[in-house]
């Protein structure tokens, strides 16, 4: 497997993954090779998962953005998860930190919508993935989710 070389293509393979193999996809657990994480750096080697070598492998959008770069990137406390994502899929921090939140995933549903942000993400060009053109290429019900504007325990009339 050829890795993308830069961050649209990236963001469309996450899409892909995401997509069309779901069972790899956690946002909620976030890189699992089944040992136990020290949180400060990943086990295993970023690359042997983008080449698709770790089949039952599975992690998050930030994961998945990390794994298939052609370079290594550490993950420390230095550089972490949210600023290792967003440099892999060419996002403003603020754009990245609420897309990677958890609970995005279960907002918008399916695998299909997050794959459907990704693809719409992958749109804009790169330094200009940030907050306000996001709101341009997403959908209001996307935008509702992915930037959590209103308070769950929260009513809003349509």
């Amino acid at each position: 497997m050829n890795l993308p070389t830069n961050s649209t293509d990236r963001l469309l393979a996450v899409a892909d993954i995401i997509e069309l193999e779901p069972e790899r996809y956690d946002q909620h657990d976030w890189w699992d090779d089944g040992i136990e994480d020290d949180g400060l750096l990943p086990r295993m080697p970023w690359h042997i998962a983008g080449q698709g070598h770790a089949c039952s492998t599975t992690a998050c959008i930030a994961g998945w953005a990390v794994a298939l770069c052609d370079e290594s990137i550490p993950i420390n406390m230095a550089n972490p998860w949210e600023v290792a994502g967003a440099s892999a899929l060419g996002l403003g921090l603020g754009l990245a930190t609420l897309l990677f939140e958890a609970g995005v995933a279960d907002r918008l549903g399916t695998h299909a919508e997050v794959a459907d942000v990704l693809r719409r993400l992958a749109k804009l060009p790169e330094g200009e993935r940030h907050y306000a053109e996001a709101l341009k290429v997403l959908t209001d019900e996307q935008a509702v989710a992915v930037f959590n504007f209103f308070d769950e325990d929260c009513e809003v009339e349509a």
